[in-house]
């Protein structure tokens, strides 16, 4: 595809495949390899938080990465450019309607300065556009050495990734309900091959709050668009929420058969920790659990729908 060309097409493109996912989903999404590999995004991070005073080095880190790219040689444009989006976040708020451009798989290719943003804001949602092809781009650590970066200032951007990728790293909110909540304890120990067992706590709500809270948990699950004839049969009103901080979540995407006009342009796809699919597979054939009774979060994004929800059971 030329290049004019695609410059032509790509915004009604990106706006043909459009999704609502979690700023923590991004982030791990752009591990491959076991390597974290957009860690300019984090540069970017550093650059804000020198100047909210949090640092002291981001901005220089900054102008150093983007002067290597050859882009920019002025480096009050290169920071004014940067303040200028700064100041309209503080003034207007994160402005949704721009959305972040990614690949298939997820890699960012457009919006790293707006990904960082989200990040440093701690938003729970951002809008994502992606283009069912493959546009690698090579940003690896590998690239800071060849431009000249320090093992000092390549560390610090490790380390700032480090404590991202752990703040992003919530907890996921697995929730079982009726009768196999008798089995939490057993479930917990599945559970520890996966990662730390924060909580298990058990609620006895009446049933017609655990319908609702059943039923919204099944909507906000519905990723696919497949359960929105689901029924609800509350038998036994007992809920257990379980807390697991996963050892590291393993991202991938999922593509949506029934919603696709054009595989290799127009499709729908998710974001989806590996693990909860592993998990699901691992409770119902080690335990009694059943399928219906276990809701299991696939993203981030939807975790933090979860949380939502489970708020009601503390009222």
């Amino acid at each position: 595809m030329s290049s004019p060309l695609y410059r032509l097409i790509q915004p009604t493109l990106y706006k043909m495949n459009t999704i609502t996912t979690s700023p923590a989903d991004l982030l791990f999404l752009q591990v491959f390899d076991g390597e974290y590999c957009h860690p300019d995004t984090i540069v970017k991070y550093l650059y804000i938080e020198n100047h909210y005073g949090i640092n002291s080095f981001g901005r220089d880190l900054y102008i150093k990465q983007q002067l290597a790219r050859g882009k920019e040689k002025n480096t009050s444009a290169i920071t004014d450019k940067f303040d200028r989006l700064i100041k309209s976040v503080e003034e207007n708020g994160f402005n949704t309607d721009y959305a972040i451009g990614v690949d298939k798989n997820f890699y960012l290719r457009d919006g790293s300065h707006r990904s960082a943003m989200s990040l440093f804001l701690n938003l729970e949602e951002v809008r994502v556009n992606y283009i069912n092809m493959e546009y690698p781009r090579n940003y690896r650590y590998s690239w800071f050495t060849e431009h000249g970066f320090t093992e000092t200032e390549i560390a610090r951007i490790k380390n700032k990734a480090d404590q991202l990728m752990d703040k992003a790293n919530a907890p996921l909110n697995i929730v079982l309900f009726g009768s196999c909540c008798d089995e939490s304890e057993f479930i917990c120990e599945v559970l520890k091959e996966y990662g730390e067992v924060i909580s298990c706590t058990q609620y006895t709500p009446d049933e017609i709050m655990c319908y609702n809270i059943c039923r919204e948990l099944i909507d906000a699950s519905d990723l696919y668009g497949k359960k929105h004839d689901a029924t609800v049969n509350v038998k036994n009103s007992r809920i257990a929420v379980i807390q697991l901080k996963l050892s590291f979540p393993h991202m991938t995407t999922a593509e949506n058969d029934e919603i696709k006009l054009l595989k290799r342009i127009i499709s729908y796809r998710i974001p989806v920790i590996k693990q909860s699919q592993e998990m699901r597979t691992s409770l119902t054939d080690k335990t009694f659990v059943k399928d219906s009774q276990l809701f299991i979060p696939l993203n981030f994004y939807q975790n933090s729908r979860f949380n939502t929800i489970l708020k009601l059971l503390n009222k």
